[in-house]
């Protein structure tokens, strides 16, 4: 049957039926009576074999598509992004704030210390340039000066860089206090004896504001370096202007 079966096989007349694509051609194979599966022949069947290519290029070709069409889509989504940004930062620039918007205020809840031991601090800086109230918090011996240090450092770069205020003009307007938890711990004591620890937690709050110039002012805020010293140390200072 198998010798049979082979003969036949060899008589079979192949035609082969072209079709051009992008990289290879597809061919189509007419063998009557004849059908190969899985390497094994079947007779008294008439059927159509299709070359693996045809799958292969049809694959290739919707995996292109769409690939294109999803680089398209990025690219489109990029660019209306960009031009977001862009209209953010005209509007920005074209901004004018009020008196009232003329202000920042940043806060940090849940410090640790206690709100009664830097009331007088902050009466002390109140009312002072920013930079000069850096200066003052980088030589005190309080505990959380370094944290205010940075909310007012924090409030004058959200200022200059968000709102367009003048750093030149900057002040701590205002600056408080607020009372948050207190947190308990045990402190031992000698001979099986021990005692509760209450320990203080508070809310600080800072305000910063861009003041107006008045004619006839020698310095920015309560306290600080005047005009005619940061003239100096500029060397923008001039001996016929009064400071």
């Amino acid at each position: 049957m198998m010798n049979h079966l082979i003969k036949g096989i060899s008589n079979v007349s192949l035609k082969c039926v072209s079709q051009n694509t992008v990289k290879s051609s597809t061919s189509l194979f007419y063998i009557p009576s004849i059908t190969c599966l899985t390497g094994k022949c079947y007779s008294n069947k008439s059927t159509t074999i299709l070359n693996s290519t045809v799958n292969k290029n049809n694959y290739n070709n919707n995996s292109r598509q769409q690939s294109t069409s999803t680089n398209i889509f990025s690219q489109a989504l990029k660019e209306t992004k960009v031009q977001e940004k862009e209209q953010k930062e005209e509007t920005q620039q074209d901004v004018v704030f009020d008196d009232k918007n003329k202000t920042v205020r940043v806060s940090i809840k849940g410090a640790g210390y206690s709100q009664w031991k830097l009331m007088a601090l902050f009466k002390a800086l109140k009312g002072l340039n920013h930079r000069e109230a850096i200066a003052q918090l980088s030589f005190t011996e309080k505990q959380p000066s370094k944290k205010v240090r940075g909310l007012i450092k924090h409030a004058a770069h959200v200022a200059e860089s968000v709102k367009g205020m003048d750093p030149e003009r900057l002040i701590v307007n205002q600056i408080w206090l607020g009372r948050s938890v207190y947190k308990n711990s045990i402190m031992w004591k000698g001979r099986g004896q021990a005692s509760v620890i209450r320990r203080p937690f508070c809310h600080i709050f800072v305000e910063i504001k861009e003041t107006t110039f008045k004619e006839g002012e020698k310095k920015v805020g309560k306290f600080g370096k005047t005009h005619k010293t940061f003239a100096k140390y500029d060397g923008s200072f001039d001996h016929n202007k009064k400071y």
